[in-house]
């Protein structure tokens, strides 16, 4: 995508606007992750279960690379979302 925009190899290409997250927590332990990564997570809402038991956001935050089966005992990362880049 990138060499075609540039003109380096011919090929069709889509721009995007990305955005930038930045990750500022781990989330340790085995749960099933119950949320979708890079959406909103807000305080409150539950993003993670085991057992009957639910882990409910502190504060809003964006789950990144989260997995329920990932990980040895790690759930993933939360993230704040700090810009989009734009072309």
């Amino acid at each position: 995508n990138f060499l075609a925009d540039q003109g380096v190899i011919d090929g069709e290409f889509e721009r995007s606007d990305p955005s930038i997250f930045k990750r500022f927590d781990t989330v340790e332990g085995d749960w099933e992750f119950t949320a979708e990564n890079f959406k909103k997570v807000r305080a409150g809402e539950s993003f993670a279960e085991r057992d009957g038991e639910k882990l409910v956001a502190k504060e809003d935050f964006y789950p990144v690379l989260m997995s329920t089966e990932g990980y040895n005992g790690q759930l993933g990362f939360k993230a704040k979302k700090i810009e989009e880049l734009t072309g």
